[in-house]
């Protein structure tokens, strides 16, 4: 509690600075993951066409092909260059590979055959650092031999292993779960979740540089600590549009020192950014533009729910004008029954609006007062909240998609393969289990009947309809 105090005092002290956007590098096309190379370079993998980008110091880019399985390489967590060697860690195959810097392969290593999954990559002494994200170990490997001839096991207070830096005092890494970092060689740590500065929402990239470099991911910045937690500065500011100026970011992922200022790279907008850490003030996110987020949720009476999750509220659209016309907006960011945290998904049931937000993993009720018999104007009292409820045990972890079926609510959660519905005067889900499960349930939709038909798609080439009053698979 002491530390979460002192963080919350030095979030008001530390003053909030710009990034000065220098220039972007490109175009690219789908960039996966960076590193810096020999003699200043940069390296960019490209997932597809599975390539590498090598941009040097002056500027110039060279094209070396990948000699990967396939043309795309589906999902790289981590590149790191050692002297000719190119190493990269990728999820799907729960492999570590390693190709020279002409893009020819050298080996590869599944850590699948003992159960691990190789995550992020750090530079050793005499080889590599790999955090094995499932057995929780810290292994060095020897570059010659391609063997691993260290193992360190995770301390237990780290439960989900992130990213990972050396540092003079030994190695931290970030817990992706309780959003903090953890000094392995101390097994003492700092951070906590949250917005303001000095607290993380998704820390994805540690860096040493005259400090300890977080890149936090979800508040769409760069901040500084020294080894002791203390927060020596905060960079950044949310893009609430394409290509809106100097020191504004969306989603980060990763951060490279590189030329005397940063490379940073946001896979969402398929871009690498080249800034320099400022001391003016950053620009705040203005309050008019909205950002929206994934899901949109549609009244039968002509409106149009969208989130925007940068400034934690629900827009409400009337949709039968000219254009959409906005007349209605709520939400704050909080932990009160009616504020949001982390939108992610809404649907209407009915008049009703359920809103899940993935931080608290809670279903938030919303009434609605429609007068279709009149021109809708902005009102602000045209919502009103109803009540807030956590999920009910047995409900899998992971991210949850609400559909709407008239007055009953579905739930599906895609990671997990589950889907249950839950009735307008019902407090109990019903899972709703076809013979042999579910692949990947993806979709859900009522037919003019009032059936309920439930999409199950596991790639392009398996895709099935059940139907939930026999569950018979239609193909």
């Amino acid at each position: 509690m002491e530390t979460l105090n002192l963080l919350l005092i030095l979030a008001f002290q530390t003053p909030w600075n710009r990034l000065d956007l220098q220039h972007e590098l490109g175009p690219l096309k789908a960039p996966g993951a960076i590193a810096l190379g020999p003699a200043d370079s940069l390296f960019v993998l490209e997932r597809y066409p599975a390539h590498l980008e090598i941009f040097s110091r002056n500027g110039t880019c060279d094209q070396v092909a990948l000699a990967w399985p396939e043309d795309f390489v589906q999902d790289p967590i981590a590149m790191l260059v050692r002297e000719n060697q190119v190493w990269i860690s990728e999820d799907t195959t729960r492999s570590l590979w390693c190709f020279d810097d002409q893009g020819q392969f050298r080996v590869q290593i599944d850590f699948g055959l003992w159960g691990g999954s190789p995550g992020h990559l750090a530079q050793a002494t005499d080889g590599i650092w790999v955090v094995d994200r499932f057995l929780k170990l810290l292994l060095r490997l020897d570059t010659v031999s391609f063997q691993i001839v260290e193992a360190q096991k995770i301390p237990e207070m780290v439960r989900e292993p992130g990213a990972l830096c050396l540092t003079p005092q030994g190695p931290v890494i970030v817990d992706e779960m309780s959003q903090s970092l953890t000094n392995l060689s101390t097994q003492s740590g700092f951070g906590a979740w949250g917005d303001p500065p000095g607290f993380f929402d998704g820390p994805t990239d540690l860096v040493w540089q005259d400090g300890l470099w977080v890149c936090d991911r979800n508040n769409h910045r760069l901040q500084k600590f020294s080894l002791e937690g203390q927060l020596l500065g905060c960079w950044g500011s949310h893009e609430l549009w394409p290509h809106q100026g100097q020191g504004w970011l969306h989603y980060p992922d990763q951060i490279v020192p590189w030329l005397g200022g940063w490379a940073v790279l946001e896979k969402l907008e398929a871009r690498i950014q080249i800034v320099q850490v400022s001391d003016q003030p950053a620009k705040g996110s203005s309050n008019t533009k909205p950002h929206f987020g994934p899901q949109l949720a549609f009244h039968p009476q002509g409106f149009m729910a969208a989130t925007d999750p940068a400034h934690a509220r629900i827009l409400i659209y009337d949709l039968q004008r000219t254009i959409p016309v906005l007349i209605h907006q709520f939400g704050s960011r909080g932990e009160a029954p009616h504020q949001f945290n982390r939108l992610s998904s809404m649907t209407f049931c009915g008049d009703r609006l359920a809103v899940w937000d993935e931080r608290f993993r809670r279903i938030t009720w919303f009434g609605f007062d429609f007068q279709p018999e009149e021109e809708v104007r902005y009102n602000p009292r045209l919502s009103r909240f109803i009540k807030s409820e956590p999920l009910p045990k047995g409900v899998p972890d992971g991210s949850i998609l609400l559909f709407g079926t008239g007055p009953n609510l579905v739930l599906v959660n895609p990671e997990h393969a589950w889907v249950a519905l839950m009735e307008e005067r019902s407090k109990d889900w019903i899972p709703l289990t076809p013979p042999g499960g579910w692949l990947q349930p993806s979709d859900v939709e009522v037919d003019p009947e009032g059936t309920l038909w439930v999409l199950d798609s596991s790639s392009k080439k398996n895709s099935a309809l059940f139907n939930s009053r026999s569950m018979v698979k239609h193909a």
